[in-house]
């Protein structure tokens, strides 16, 4: 049976048929031999660590991003029909999940995603939101997921701008010197200011 934390969809495996909707946690009677097909009522979160994805000026960007769903009790059916299982159910929202950010990364240059975070983060919830629910959040034209909230996690620099060095004159001391590339800031060697 359910429990407090899951909707069940009844399904009688003698007749091969499933219920017309999901239930709550609790006691419930059926046919002999019936069995659930078990989903959380409670939102899912899923990490997506150490991805890249391509900027719009053709780098690699290291990310992670945190995002988090839940099913809502009217789309346990046709999550059944579609994929069978949670864990099936679970993995394709992930690759949504993933296509999305994907997608979002293709549209900032890679300096957009230091000073810019906000912004771009705002978009891959958006584009997280239309890929899980549907252009029209029904859930149809997506795959059956509700879209709560996304968190870009972190960002790190291109490979080829690790190691590079900016020659830099200094605001505060005024000496020129060198310090290692950021896309925001550069610290002095002398005078340790940003």
């Amino acid at each position: 049976f359910p429990s407090r934390s899951e909707y069940g969809l009844a399904y009688d495996w003698h007749s091969k048929t499933l219920a017309d909707e999901a239930l709550s946690g609790g006691l419930h009677a059926g046919p002999p031999g019936f069995i659930f097909l078990k989903f959380p009522s409670t939102q899912i979160s899923a990490d997506i660590n150490d991805a890249t994805c391509v900027s719009k000026d053709g780098l690699r960007v290291k990310f992670g991003v945190s995002f988090q769903y839940q099913l809502p009790r009217e789309w346990v059916k046709p999550v059944v029909v579609k994929c069978r299982d949670m864990d099936k159910w679970a993995s394709i929202v992930r690759a949504a999940g993933m296509s999305a950010v994907q997608h979002s990364c293709s549209k900032y240059l890679t300096v957009a995603f230091q000073n810019k975070r906000g912004i771009i983060q705002g978009e891959m919830e958006s584009k997280l939101r239309i890929k899980l629910e549907g252009p029209d959040g029904d859930g149809a034209g997506g795959v059956y997921a509700r879209a709560i909230s996304l968190q870009l996690t972190n960002v790190e620099l291109p490979e080829e701008y690790r190691d590079l060095a900016q020659e830099i004159l200094c605001n505060d001391c005024g000496r020129r010197g060198s310090a290692k590339f950021h896309f925001v800031y550069h610290k002095c060697s002398a005078c340790k200011s940003f």
